[in-house]
Parts: structure tokens; sequence; C-alpha cells
């Protein structure tokens, strides 16, 4: 069942802080970035020799900005099993809050 971020419990919140470890957050930048950008740090892991800008602009300052987690949560919607005790095995990505039920 998908459940908008808003909804979740601290338990549930728990659980997706633990399994979306590469979100683009203050707080998640502090705990496993070492207080680097995750935007930044993905790109270069991902592509070293990438250019350091894009469309003129530096990297850092094209990206999308970073958010709180709690603002990162209340704008997804995340698939829990039925009874809402952990997230779904089948799927391991995370929808936009609109498209949960309220």
């Amino acid at each position: 069942m998908l459940i908008r971020g808003n909804n979740l419990n601290l338990s549930q919140r728990r659980h997706v802080w633990a399994a979306f470890s590469h979100r683009w957050t203050h707080e998640n930048a502090k705990q496993h970035y070492g207080g680097k950008c995750p935007a930044c740090v993905q790109r270069f892991q991902c592509e070293p020799a990438a250019a350091p800008d894009v469309n003129g602009m530096p990297w850092h300052e094209y990206h999308a900005p970073l958010t709180s987690d709690d603002e990162w949560i209340r704008k997804h919607a995340f698939y829990f099993i039925r009874d809402g005790s952990r997230l779904s095995a089948r799927q391991h990505f995370c929808e936009p809050h609109y498209l949960a039920e309220s």
C-alpha cells in the first residue's frame, strides 16, 4: 500500500530513512557524506571525468537544492506492506506524495 510521507509514524519514518540513504537532505549530508553535498558526491562518484559545470553554471549551483528530511518525507509516498510494519520488498522507490490517497 502507498502511504503519504506526512501520514507515517515514527517507526515507518525510520524504515524510510534507512532504506533511502541517497536522499538529498541536510541531515543525510551530515550523517552519510561527512557534511559534503550528496548531489555533488554522487555525481562525481558516477562520472569522475564529468565537467565541473553544466550550462555554464557550477554543478553545485545547478542541481536541485538540498531540503530537510521532514520536507523530503512530506513530498513523497512510500510502499509499505498491508499492515504498515515495513517497506514493501517489491518496490524499491518512492513516489510523489500526490499519487497516494490521502
